[in-house]
């Protein structure tokens, strides 16, 4: 398999760079929504070191998966896909990889305004990107929330139209992006 995306598939470090997003992100996710239900104690402390931590691993890697994504372009939708849905695609991707930025950010902003230190494991301290301020603090959080219900909304959506194309449209769509090589490609 090609390291780069060909014409009609996506190659080894884009799905790779998918695939360990997409764990990743869904982990922080359902991490992120038990924690938030949680009564603060020793443990769910940390546990949202270990959520701060995949979130900084998270951040680097959508930076370099953007980079990426630059470097070596995302292989055309089918000739035949219509308008709307090109630009629904597009406009979805665009939307996951904004919201796949503005979360760990926003969550970086939120803890550096809280009044307490910006830990992760092994208690190194994150840099401060603001100074302590509870509204600030505040603010972030709720970006931080609905930035998260949005992406879950955007994955949920990506995910129905990858398995309507696999199943209902019966093309490439989804299998481009599966592990291994489409079966008739170089």
């Amino acid at each position: 398999m090609a390291w780069r995306n060909s014409s009609v598939e996506y190659g080894s470090v884009a799905k790779l760079f998918h695939w360990r997003l997409f764990v990743l992100i869904v982990s922080l996710l359902a991490v992120g929504i038990f924690m938030a239900n949680q009564t603060f104690t020793p443990e769910i402390f940390t546990l949202y070191k270990w959520h701060k931590t995949i979130g900084v691993v998270a951040l680097v890697l959508v930076v370099g998966r953007l980079i990426w994504r630059f470097m070596s372009p995302p292989p055309p939708l089918p000739t035949e896909t219509p308008a709307l849905e090109k630009w629904a695609a597009h406009g979805t991707h665009f939307l996951i990889y904004a919201a796949i930025v503005i979360i760990p950010v926003s969550g970086w902003l939120m803890s550096s305004a809280a009044p307490f230190p910006n830990l992760i494991i092994g208690d190194i301290q994150l840099p401060a990107l603001i100074e302590q301020n509870e509204e600030a603090s505040k603010f972030w959080s709720t970006v931080h929330y609905w930035a998260g219900r949005a992406l879950i909304a955007l994955l949920a959506l990506h995910v129905s139209a990858a398995l309507f194309h696999h199943f209902v449209r019966k093309d490439q769509i989804l299998r481009r992006m599966l592990p291994g090589r489409l079966k008739g490609t170089p």
